[in-house]
């Protein structure tokens, strides 16, 4: 959900506080009142909460612009009772040509490093979600971040993105996850689902109804329920976050409910 309307994210956040599910609200509006009936709604609930940042401006490519934004961002998030905060590397592909990869790369630790210096100053991390790249980029990202030690850098694993954006399997997806685990980094998850052609963030029961939960390329010798068993149970404390449309995203939860409890039985 987002801070665009106060009476879009009530009954989300009424339902999460039932539920004991994580909410995370995106600052994409700056909508003042949203933000005083969110805090009204979570305060001292105990609610897990987490923000995702505003990607179109502060991004890790151009947050070197944007430094008043990004603590503006982050005392926002903290009012909130954010624990932390998502965001992308850019809002378009990085540069593919092998001559320009190494300065990409330089620019990329130079702004992580001034995104890690707020953090520190705050005491508040940020969440890297991985978009347009294939894993292999994600894994010279990470590991930038973990020689440069910028402990307050962690990794947001896009359920979605990886299928749309990446040639990577599910299970490749999951080495690379265990590694980032491995190496200290935590994890955070955004679920939803595609087509494979464009990033639908469709509900799981759309996807149902569209034929589209059965086992694909993507997720190999699973069908999308038993990935969501899969990444619930390999990745117990990250945080799941289904990203779908806020009008469907309680009849979503309850179907995925309904869905895992038939894997169980």
């Amino acid at each position: 959900m987002e801070d665009r309307d106060a009476a879009e994210i009530i009954p989300l956040i009424d339902y999460a506080l039932h539920t004991g599910q994580p909410v995370e609200l995106g600052l994409y509006h700056g909508n003042r009142d949203v933000h005083e009936t969110f805090i009204d709604c979570v305060e001292n609930t105990g609610l897990p909460v987490n923000t995702h940042l505003n990607h179109h401006l502060l991004n890790v490519f151009g947050i070197h612009d944007y430094l008043q934004e990004l603590k503006a961002a982050v005392e926002t998030s903290l009012k909130l009772g954010s624990a932390y905060s998502i965001t992308h590397v850019g809002t378009t592909p990085m540069s593919s040509r092998p001559q320009c990869r190494e300065a990409m790369f330089d620019h990329l630790l130079e702004n992580l490093i001034l995104m890690d210096t707020i953090c520190v100053n705050y005491g508040y991390h940020i969440f890297i979600e991985n978009t347009f790249q294939n894993i292999a980029f994600y894994h010279r990202l990470c590991q930038l971040i973990q020689v440069a030690g910028l402990h307050c850098l962690h990794f947001c694993f896009d359920m979605g993105h990886a299928k749309v954006w990446s040639d990577n399997t599910l299970s490749q997806w999951f080495t690379f996850l265990d590694e980032r685990q491995q190496c200290g980094m935590q994890l955070h998850v955004h679920l939803h689902t595609n087509r494979g052609l464009d990033d639908e963030h469709l509900s799981f029961m759309e996807a149902d109804t569209m034929g589209l939960t059965a086992t694909d390329w993507f997720t190999e010798i699973r069908d999308y329920y038993q990935a969501l068993q899969s990444i619930d149970t390999r990745y117990p404390s990250a945080r799941k976050i289904f990203e779908v449309n806020p009008q469907k995203a309680i009849a979503n939860m309850q179907w995925v409910r309904h869905k895992m409890d038939q894997l169980t039985v």
